[in-house]
């Protein structure tokens, strides 16, 4: 029998490989039933929803000079900081996992924000 594996169980079972702590940040959320899509209210219309991206966006290059999607390879770890505890994960699951350069940039990316 084929079965496909959640995101998360990939994830855990790729951790649990490596001997790494299960870090994966997911929340279980039930499914809605029909009745209860039907009367969910509405939601925000899309332009106010650009709007407050925008501006985010806006304070986000005033607080540093640029987004956080623009710092690449050195330029990206001169401004985030890693504790000697987080980078010696990092290698460590680099080396378990067999971490792409362009994956590592990613995840240290994801923990700037």
């Amino acid at each position: 029998m084929n079965e496909r594996l959640t995101a998360r169980a990939h994830l855990l079972l790729m951790e649990k490989a490596a001997g790494l702590p299960d870090l994966t940040p997911f929340v279980e959320v039930p499914r809605l039933t029909p009745e209860e899509l039907a009367r969910a209210p509405e939601g925000e219309p899309s332009a106010v929803v650009r709007e407050r991206v925008l501006a985010a966006r806006e304070r986000m290059k005033a607080r540093q000079g640029k987004l956080n999607s623009e710092p690449l390879g050195h330029a990206l770890r001169q401004h985030t900081a890693l504790s000697a505890a987080s980078e010696a994960l990092l290698q460590a699951a680099t080396r378990r996992l067999a971490l792409t350069a362009r994956t590592l940039e990613n995840l240290v990316r994801i923990a700037a924000r």
